[in-house]
């Protein structure tokens, strides 16, 4: 579940149909599901983390407060698969976030963590 705020272009309505507590609620269910999903990545595993929004609370916060929580997970910088012209959109952290304004596409966030071995 996400808000859907990457695709406004598409979906403008969504812009007057979201709140600051729908966003929390995306925002803890997101974790929950992180939390559920990461045990059952074997060890030296993959687990990417996308959705079509570019807000902080559904993207850089969930994934600060999944790795808070789970130590053995850490962003993997190398993002194994990831096309070399896709490669100017991801950030010094690892995150790969692309913008409407900016790329002429849909907003969205994605991360690839592994799990340690």
């Amino acid at each position: 579940p996400c808000s859907g705020l990457g695709v406004l272009r598409r979906n403008p309505d969504a812009k007057w149909n979201r709140s600051k507590k729908q966003m929390k609620i995306y925002h803890e269910q997101q974790v929950k599901f992180l939390d559920n999903v990461s045990s059952v990545i074997k060890p030296s595993g993959v687990l990417v983390y996308a959705v079509c929004s570019t807000e902080p609370e559904e993207g850089e916060d969930v994934i600060g407060a999944f790795l808070a929580k789970h130590s053995a997970y850490t962003v993997d910088r190398t993002l194994p698969g990831l096309p070399v012209a896709a490669r100017s959109l991801v950030n010094d952290h690892g995150f790969l976030k692309t913008f409407p304004h900016l790329h002429h596409m849909d907003g969205f966030f994605a991360v690839c963590m592994k799990r340690g071995g």
